[in-house]
């Protein structure tokens, strides 16, 4: 057989060391049944060429069903990766047919034909001594108005079954910019794997053959996604539930440090050489302990002091104990004089503040303006949210910047733990994290909205408490009125 050479280097790197990601397109094989949802021609590039590369490289038998395409178009991306593709063309390792030559051969879409095609020439490859059968299809011809196009899930379904018990592989290329969303939708549902621009995803939404094609779709749906969210909150408890442990154990270390150098601190003198070097590793511990709050914070746990507090004194007792967000940011209060007081952990709440004080500092590097407000709400004023309050009086706790925002992306992953955008070494991506942790343990809800370039608002939704605080003693409102330097 002919063995490819040309095809080693895929986007300037060899093809064993693309980057890792859930899967590669070089960790396919046979069995796979794969659903690319693509947006753009850069998006589709990146992963046909390496998909048609590793299968000729693989020795298996690629059949290329063009649409959208030409065949000399396809064949062109394979010569700019240096692929002399006339050798694989007249042996018949590589095929580039039509859809009048696959789908739409008798002149209407039949899956049960389709499916026997793909079997026969899955049977043809392995007679020809090739490892497997590689197919990649553009599904936009399904965008025309052909008979029989009312089976495509039926299809996709029944190529899974198939594809999952044979020596095949396949991928369904669908363009978002062509197809209506409530048809991807359910053809998503028919795939086992999903490629998400160039990123190979094991598909949550996956449904089995068998429930595709049963008359009780919707219910088989209902069950999946009801498993998934099971499935999810299942693995978010066993994160928080490691995060605790890992909290506890690093305590426990970093207390025997903490006593250690106190001891030792105790019979040194201040003129000691190694002195200095003490105090350091006083500090170094204290930062320590701070990490080891923010785990115990997202995790839920800590010691918790829960009684009635004015979140009004803890906003402004906040500001003042951070001292680099006073001088570099102008601060503007808008607290309500008759706000509700709130049962919560006093050191928690404070670590939520100085959390967001933190964040917005470090979004606003050449100075800017923060927002922070209060004011009462109820249940029925959170309407519309993608959760469902308690009944009940809450405190709305609002913290604006007019910072560098974050965006779409950054957006979903900002409340997983050591998820950062500051860069390697400038933070440890657990300050937003806690902040989720503890307003969820506090019995809160937390909704952020941001937009590149344009800001970040976090609201924090915190039960007010039936209690009556004590007095809170007013701070000078002229410490506030501060200017920023830009």
């Amino acid at each position: 057989m002919l063995k490819i050479s040309t095809c080693k280097k895929i986007n300037g790197a060899p093809a064993e060391q693309l980057g890792r990601h859930k899967r590669t397109s070089a960790e396919m094989g046979p069995g796979d049944h794969v659903c690319w949802v693509y947006e753009t021609d850069e998006q589709f590039r990146a992963m046909v060429t390496p998909f048609l590369c590793q299968g000729l490289e693989q020795d298996e038998k690629v059949i290329y069903i063009v649409d959208e395409l030409s065949a000399e178009r396809v064949l062109s991306y394979l010569r700019d990766e240096e692929v002399t593709v006339e050798p694989y063309l007249a042996s018949g390792q590589l095929r580039i047919l039509g859809v009048e030559e696959t789908y739409m051969r008798t002149g209407v879409f039949e899956p049960d034909d389709m499916i026997e095609l793909l079997r026969r020439e899955t049977e043809c490859a392995l007679t020809e001594e090739y490892s497997a059968l590689r197919v990649i299809s553009e599904m936009s011809w399904t965008c025309r108005r052909l008979p029989g196009l009312e089976k495509l899930i039926e299809y996709e379904a029944k190529l899974s079954d198939f594809i999952q018990s044979s020596k095949c592989l396949a991928i369904c290329q669908y363009n978002m910019r062509i197809f209506d969303p409530a048809v991807l939708l359910d053809v998503l549902c028919t795939h086992p794997l999903c490629v998400v621009g160039t990123e190979v995803y094991e598909n949550p939404y996956y449904i089995p053959p068998a429930d595709i094609l049963s008359p009780d779709l919707p219910a088989a749906k209902l069950r999946n996604w009801l498993d998934n969210l099971a499935e999810h909150n299942r693995a978010d408890q066993a994160l928080s539930t490691l995060a605790g442990g890992i909290a506890h154990n690093f305590n426990n270390l970093n207390m025997g440090i903490r006593g250690n150098t106190s001891l030792m601190l105790f019979g040194t003198d201040p003129v000691h050489p190694n002195y200095k070097k003490l105090k350091t590793i006083e500090k170094l511990v204290q930062k320590g302990s701070r990490l080891i709050t923010q785990l115990l914070g997202y995790a839920g746990e800590g010691r918790y002091e829960i009684k009635s507090i004015g979140l009004n004194q803890m906003v402004r007792e906040a500001l003042n104990t951070s001292g680099d967000v006073r001088k570099r940011i102008r601060i503007h209060l808008k607290l309500a004089d008759d706000l509700f007081d709130i049962m919560a952990d006093h050191g928690q709440i404070e670590q939520v503040l100085l959390n967001l004080y933190v964040n917005a500092l470090d979004a606003m590097p050449q100075g800017g303006d923060l927002y922070v407000g209060s004011m009462n709400l109820t249940h029925e004023d959170m309407s519309g949210k993608p959760y469902k309050p308690k009944p009940g009086n809450y405190v709305l706790l609002t913290v604006t910047d007019t910072g560098v925002g974050i965006d779409k992306n950054a957006m979903k992953h900002i409340f997983e733990p050591f998820f950062s955008t500051k860069g390697v070494g400038k933070g440890m991506g657990l300050g937003l994290a806690s902040v989720y942790g503890i307003v969820k343990a506090q019995g809160g809800y937390i909704d952020v909205y941001s937009k590149n370039g344009h800001g970040t608002t976090f609201k924090i939704y915190l039960p007010a408490s039936q209690k009556e605080v004590a007095e809170e003693k007013e701070l000078p409102t002229e410490v506030f009125k501060l200017k920023g330097r830009r």
